[in-house]
């Protein structure tokens, strides 16, 4: 069986995309989720040490909105068209931001809030290269009208309102070449292989997958493994060699296993949708170029899964700590 592959599987209301490299499950999302829906929202008030505005957006909670990410006179009482980023569960607020983007798979309208004129900053997809100038010119045009058009409700009433659904799941898809398992029929894809009885719980690739997105333990091949310790604030993540077998001394396995689990953190923190403090406990390492080097590896990694992060590196105890957003 072929171990680069995606899933889209549709049960009820939810619907869940996996993809697949080498077997091992490198993006996960329930699209059942309220990310990328854009909304007019009402700023209710402005908190200094967060440098943030809390937004009404309609939802049970509030969102928060950051400076950056906003036109620079923006004050309490003004409506805004905003795009939530980051829905969050728990007492958290949700995370949104006034550079909402629109997209139809082959143009991207990024709304850019520093623009006097009010145009956006536009974008070509990877799709966009051999289409047509005719099917481009069009594209431009109804999405267009439509950022006009949201623009525009900047102005109108009633405040908060739901404005547009987003299309993340349409774009992704757009942009995978390789296969597909759905029990969707998906039309305009020739790398959709569509079965209306695939369940991924019957497939061991996926359903391996399936169990690292809930278990707290991922054990490897290598017999290494991760523990996962989550809190309200912080996650802990515990690195164990188990019966990792190499023939050097202690300092060596210890920098050869911890380098390997760089990239399994990364990409379970990526999969598993963890945004807070994280602080691993990797194995003990005495050598400061042995330390910066698990630091180096981490960092790539991160970037790789295109995780969000802030190293803050290894604390005198030992620990090592990042905070993703």
């Amino acid at each position: 069986m072929d171990t680069n592959f995606a899933y889209l599987y549709k049960e009820n209301d939810d619907i869940f995309f996996g993809i697949f490299n080498e077997g091992k499950m490198v993006f996960f999302e329930n699209f059942n989720s309220l990310k990328g829906n854009i909304y007019r929202g009402r700023i209710l008030k402005y908190v200094k040490s967060l440098r943030a505005y809390i937004v009404d957006i309609g939802l049970e909670k509030n969102a928060l909105l950051r400076t950056k990410d906003i036109y620079s006179d923006a004050k309490i009482s003004d409506d805004v068209v905003v795009e939530l980023v980051s829905e969050v569960k728990g007492n958290k607020l949700h995370e949104v931001t006034g550079k909402f983007t629109i997209t139809d798979g082959y143009l991207v309208f990024l709304n850019d809030i520093r623009s006097k004129d009010g145009n956006p900053n536009i974008f070509k997809r990877t799709l966009a290269k051999n289409m047509p100038q005719e099917v481009l010119d069009q594209s431009y045009e109804n999405l267009l009208e439509e950022y006009q058009l949201l623009k525009k409700e900047e102005i109108l009433l009633p405040t908060p309102k739901f404005l547009r659904e987003n299309t993340r799941l349409r774009d992704i898809l757009l942009k995978q070449e390789r296969p597909i398992l759905s029990n969707v029929n998906i039309k305009g894809l020739d790398n959709v292989i569509f079965d209306k009885e695939f369940n991924p719980k019957y497939n061991s690739i996926i359903a391996k997958g399936n169990m690292e997105l809930r278990d707290r333990t991922i054990r490897f091949d290598n017999n290494t493994s991760l523990v996962f310790n989550d809190t309200e604030a912080l996650t802990v993540i515990d690195v164990n060699a188990g019966a990792f077998e190499i023939n050097t001394d202690k300092e060596a396995m210890s920098v050869e296993v911890n380098t390997y689990m760089c990239d399994e953190i990364a990409r379970l923190i990526s999969i598993k949708n963890i945004k807070k403090m994280i602080v691993i406990d990797f194995l003990r390492m005495n050598f400061r170029d042995n330390r910066y080097r698990v630091e180096k590896s981490m960092n790539e990694a991160l970037k790789k899964y295109k995780v969000k992060f802030k190293i803050f590196g290894f604390t005198k105890m030992g620990l090592f700590e990042i905070i993703v957003q």
